[in-house]
């Protein structure tokens, strides 16, 4: 079994270099998410005064000031709850808050308090073997003889068999069983998903029932969620390391349950108990970017009265013990674990009782957002015209952003070309991909909300178009593609050529290339030993070229077809003669 998920970790790396060819998912599964269900939706929390919390005037205000003009900080939701009542929350455009929020590994603390709500009913027992629970009648791997519920819980297995590794597995469970492990269990931290969905396949067989119908029972529908989903795995078990879709309002009331030692509206719903035990320190972290420590499914930092769900690109829920604060962010930040400013802003503000009040005077950007009408002639250029694409690197290019290409198995690129038409009020964009033709619907200044579609996953997103001006003051077009319930946006930038004959085209996105970087930071011994001898025989300039083709790619596009257009479009468009 190791040979085999080592062969398979190398196929799945091979096929991110290979821009040669159109990438296909490794594993070929259904798509997973359904749409939004908009009649059905989660009762909400009462709204309170940051005054009567005992907050100064101005306090919330400077908080968001201080998040908003941090550079490394991408917001797209943020709460902040005391006493049961929302006193601050900021949307940032074109985000809402009735679309979910894809939640990564925050998904791990409910599994957590899945095994709790089975604890507090005596059907486990946290120091028995796991091989016992799911497998009583195969032989134990002797790897793995030493293996306990508890050290699932709290990341101690040191089991090989890994994200990376499950990307091109069909039987998890029989993979992980399967795996050697790199030290003794219970001896040392080390993050790895596959933990929490072993213990998601725990609840499945102890409970008689999915995740998703157990925890629907014993913890959403008392909390009042209606509006959540859990994807599964390629064995139909829910994913348990990440895989659950929230609104920022129900993540709120998954951190007051915590707050509140497992009671709601006063009716206890899980043990205080249970509660103390995932919030508590069992191990001590002590690993690059990760701030914290860990209870049971839990990240823990016992000087502060911290506690957290924390998931990818900071889809977070805080709790301050010591002063009764709930936060609750949804962020696009280019960070893994808890590197990121936020958490530096948070403790700031919440981690101690409100200071005599101060008002931070952050630097505010001067950003400007709306088009240079200056630069609305620049689309006749574009009006009616077929661009094809002439670099062979457009093989890896695609409008679904890379990171989560990777983090949904929807590999889909390859740019041959694209048009431009105005049709019903709404610009068109429309890409020719080797997969599937894209229409990007977009209007200048204003989002367009849309389904897209990439490899029968659909996807809510807002595009829009704004025309704006380089560093070197040259006129550009900016497409952003925001996807709502995910951190990720990607961006599509058409620079204009003097002759007018082509355009150069860049894709980026965010999180991006910044996030790919600080995650090689946190890499393992054994990573971090490959990267030195590939640093060694090839040149790094060339390897950070090579990431860059992928994460950022660009091509140049040759004009084709020209179409005339109608005179009154001319001026609404605002083109000049000579622009014809």
């Amino acid at each position: 079994m190791p040979l085999r998920v080592s062969l398979n970790t190398l196929k799945l790396l091979s096929s991110f270099v290979n821009t040669k060819k159109t990438i296909q998912p490794i594993l070929d599964l259904p798509p997973q998410k359904p749409m939004i269900n908009d009649s059905d939706h989660s009762s909400l929390l009462e709204r309170g005064n940051p005054l009567d919390a005992g907050f100064p005037e101005g306090y919330i205000e400077s908080y968001f000031h201080e998040i908003e003009n941090d550079d490394s900080i991408y917001p797209h939701q943020i709460m902040v709850i005391k006493d049961g009542k929302v006193i601050g929350e900021k949307v940032y455009e074109p985000y809402d808050k009735k679309t979910w929020n894809a939640c990564f590994s925050l998904t791990k603390t409910t599994i957590g308090l899945a095994i709790g709500f089975l604890y507090d009913e005596g059907k486990i027992d946290l120091d028995e073997k796991y091989f016992h629970v799911l497998a009583p009648k195969k032989p134990i791997n002797i790897y793995q003889k030493d293996i306990t519920i508890r050290h699932l819980l709290t990341m101690t297995t040191g089991v090989r068999f890994n994200e990376s590794s499950s990307a091109v597995s069909k039987e998890w469970i029989k993979d992980y069983m399967s795996a050697t492990v790199k030290f003794k269990a219970g001896s040392k931290f080390e993050y790895n998903s596959l933990n929490t969905y072993i213990l998601s396949a725990i609840v499945t067989k102890i409970a008689g029932e999915s995740v998703t119908s157990f925890l629907k029972r014993k913890l959403y529908d008392p909390l009042g969620i209606k509006d959540f989903y859990y994807e599964v795995s390629p064995e139909g078990i829910e994913k348990g390391g990440w895989g659950l879709y929230l609104t920022t309002e129900d993540m709120a009331k998954l951190g007051l349950l915590i707050l509140n030692n497992g009671k709601w509206n006063g009716k206890e719903i899980i043990s205080e108990d249970w509660i103390k035990k995932m919030s508590s320190t069992e191990m001590k972290v002590g690993m690059v970017g990760q701030k914290f420590d860990y209870g049971f499914q839990m990240w823990t930092k016992e000087k502060t009265g911290l506690c957290c769900y924390n998931g990818l690109f900071d889809q977070d829920i805080i709790i301050y013990r010591n002063t009764g604060i709930v936060l609750v962010s949804a962020c696009g930040n280019n960070d893994a674990f808890h590197s990121n400013n936020i958490f530096r802003i948070h403790e700031k503000y919440f981690a101690k009782p409100p200071r005599e009040y101060f008002r931070c005077k952050p630097l505010i950007k001067n950003v400007k957002k709306e088009s240079d009408p200056s630069l609305f002639h620049y689309y006749s250029r574009l009006n009616n015209n077929y661009f094809k694409a002439v670099e062979k690197n457009t093989a890896s290019v695609s409008v679904l952003p890379f990171v989560l290409q990777v983090v949904m198995n929807t590999y889909t690129s390859g740019f041959s070309g694209f048009s431009f038409k105005k049709e019903s009020g709404d610009y068109i964009l429309h890409i020719d991909q080797v997969n599937e033709d894209i229409n990007l619907h977009y209007n200048f200044d204003k989002g367009v909300r849309q389904t897209l579609s990439f490899y029968k996953n659909k996807y809510e997103c807002v595009v829009k178009g704004r025309f704006t001006r380089t560093e070197e003051d040259a006129p550009l077009l900016l497409i952003s593609i925001y996807f709502l319930e995910f951190a990720s946006v990607r961006y599509i930038k058409i620079f204009f050529t003097k002759d007018g004959k082509s355009l150069r085209v860049q894709l980026n996105e965010n999180p991006g290339k910044f996030f790919v970087f600080n995650l090689l930071s946190f890499a393992d011994e054994k990573t971090e030993k490959l990267l030195k001898s590939m640093a060694n025989i090839i040149d790094t300039n060339i390897l950070i070229s090579k990431m860059n083709e992928i994460i950022q790619p660009d091509f140049t596009a040759i004009r084709c077809k020209t179409e005339t257009l109608l005179e009154d479009e001319k001026e609404f468009l605002g083109f000049k003669e000579e622009d014809n």
